[in-house]
């Protein structure tokens, strides 16, 4: 299948052109995902390769890629064995991409390469990977104070930046003591350093801030009134408090900054804050029992949570 899959590469000459083409390599979701890791992960072949620019790291691509050959909101993705090569890059033609999306989302630094997270217990496992997302979200934060001031932002924005960072920092501390209590094996991502442009700092502003960390925020308050276990409630009251104030800052960002771009930058933006939109409250789910324990919203709740936060999104 993969080889025939293949001859995107070279289209014949009698096609359709560069929509045919695109159309062909569009990534093409497979059940191959055992009936165990539930709604938390699926595999995809993208027929012509990853992305041109893309950077993969043992086996890791860079996040842009992942979000352009995975649906839905993920965390992280990684290559098949069969498409990565004994130096850990992509082989050539097609990639079969496994795509994970357990965890609230938040926001992530350009440039992550996130190692898989796991743990003793389905709740241990599913906290490691959250830690994994607030180690993260401090270099997200220092890095986008650094842009801002290389912009020319607001000293408030990048004064909010700075003091995102050690919320973040106080938050990963936190949620590593609660994933080992639970069994977890907390592994703090690699991120390669980048220096974007002020259309790529917006979107990725659009997307890890105003979509998935507003979204987070949500998911956190939810978990601080409803988790059963005490040591959940007690560590996601100020999480979600400092989250929400994230969010905000996510917000003022873009609204500062899309008025800068050029039409069509802000246009692009524009799209890619309403795919993200989109994709809320279709990531991962968890069993009844872990999703008690911490109190994580239902597929349904989710749902009205993500809904609701469409509702309401401001437009670009």
């Amino acid at each position: 299948m993969l080889g025939t899959l293949a001859a995107c590469h070279a289209p014949d000459a009698n096609d359709g052109g560069p929509a045919d083409a695109d159309e062909a390599c569009a990534p093409i979701l497979s059940d191959m995902v055992d009936d165990a890791a539930g709604d938390c992960a699926a595999f995809v072949t993208v027929p012509c390769g990853l992305r041109d620019g893309a950077t993969v790291s043992l086996c890791y691509p860079d996040l842009t890629s992942c979000a352009e050959a995975c649906p839905g909101n993920i965390l992280y993705c990684v290559l098949a064995p069969s498409s990565c090569a004994a130096d850990g890059g992509p082989v050539e033609g097609p990639a079969l991409v496994e795509c994970s999306a357990c965890g609230a989302g938040g926001r992530r630094p350009r440039g992550m390469h996130a190692a898989a997270a796991c743990g003793a217990s389905e709740i241990g496992s599913h906290l490691a990977r959250l830690t994994q997302l607030e180690h993260a979200s401090v270099r997200a934060f220092e890095d986008l104070s650094e842009s801002l001031a290389r912009f020319g932002a607001p000293r408030l924005l990048i004064a909010a930046a700075r003091r995102a960072a050690l919320d973040e920092r106080r938050h990963a501390r936190m949620m590593t003591r609660l994933a080992r209590r639970f069994g977890g094996v907390v592994v703090p991502p690699r991120v390669r350093a980048t220096a974007p442009t002020l259309a790529a700092l917006i979107e990725d502003d659009a997307i890890e801030g105003c979509a998935n960390e507003t979204f987070a925020a949500l998911v956190a308050t939810w978990q601080a009134a409803h988790a059963r276990d005490l040591r959940v409630r007690t560590a996601m009251g100020p999480i979600a408090r400092d989250e929400t104030r994230h969010a905000a800052l996510a917000w003022e960002i873009l609204a500062w900054g899309a008025p800068k771009l050029g039409a069509a930058d802000r246009a692009r933006v524009r799209r890619r804050l309403h795919d993200a939109l989109a994709a809320l409250g279709r990531s991962g789910s968890l069993g009844p029992r872990a999703r008690r324990a911490l109190g994580h919203p239902d597929a349904a709740t989710a749902r009205r949570l993500a809904d609701g936060l469409r509702a309401r999104a401001p437009l670009v």
